[in-house]
């Protein structure tokens, strides 16, 4: 991988930077990521990220950083109220952080979190979602 990994679409790629950190959590590659993750964002470094763009990059940043900053980052990935325009991707990042919470034995946020995903999930018939934030409920 060279020093500055270039996205394989030129628009649509940005918009799965929060997925493709989200995976790398899972399989042990988030150098790989926070390196795409820093190509991203030099991108935007001049301010005009959209709300959704946004909103993912801060998701990113929240599954890559160190604990002490992925809870600022996921707050700042559902402040933005227009963010609510894309409520699976809100879900999504509301049961991200409502797991993380859990981690730390924060339990009543992280119950907050993970029903307002829950029901998201569950009116956009979003079944394997909706379980999951249901498991976080149940934990």
């Amino acid at each position: 991988m060279g020093s500055d990994p270039q996205p394989l679409h030129y628009r649509a790629s940005l918009y799965h930077v929060g997925d493709l950190a989200a995976e790398a959590v899972c399989v042990g590659r988030q150098a790989e990521a926070a390196a795409v993750l820093r190509s991203v964002a030099g991108r935007l470094a001049g301010g005009d990220a959209s709300v959704r763009l946004a909103m993912q990059v801060h998701r990113a940043r929240a599954l890559l950083a160190s604990d002490a900053e992925s809870g600022e980052h996921f707050q700042a990935a559902l402040a933005d109220p227009e963010g609510e325009q894309w409520p699976f991707e809100r879900a999504r990042i509301a049961l991200e952080y409502g797991q993380w919470l859990r981690r730390r034995r924060r339990m009543v946020q992280a119950r907050t979190l993970c029903a307002q995903a829950l029901a998201t999930f569950q009116q956009l018939r979003a079944r394997p979602w909706a379980e999951q934030a249901a498991e976080g409920l149940r934990a």
